[in-house]
């Protein structure tokens, strides 16, 4: 088949997106409660995927602001 692109696997990073700091804040918030209800609801593996993205989110985040702390400031 030529010309085919073959679909991402699943769970595969994509590109990365920038988000809004307010933005980030209620997809946490998504994670968070989503992780929660489902775990409520006896679906544990469900949740601790969800509470996974949470981790991950988290992560970068703190990546992010370590990045941030120890570059210059701009005039410096």
């Amino acid at each position: 088949m030529r010309g085919a692109v073959a679909a991402p696997l699943p769970g595969a990073p994509g590109p990365p997106i920038d988000f809004l700091r307010d933005e980030v804040v209620e997809i946490c918030g998504a994670l968070a409660l989503g992780g929660s209800l489902l775990r409520r609801l006896g679906l544990g593996a469900e949740a601790a995927r969800l509470e996974a993205l949470f981790g991950a989110v988290e992560e970068r985040l703190a990546e992010a602001q370590s990045a941030a702390a120890l570059s210059p400031a701009p005039g410096s």
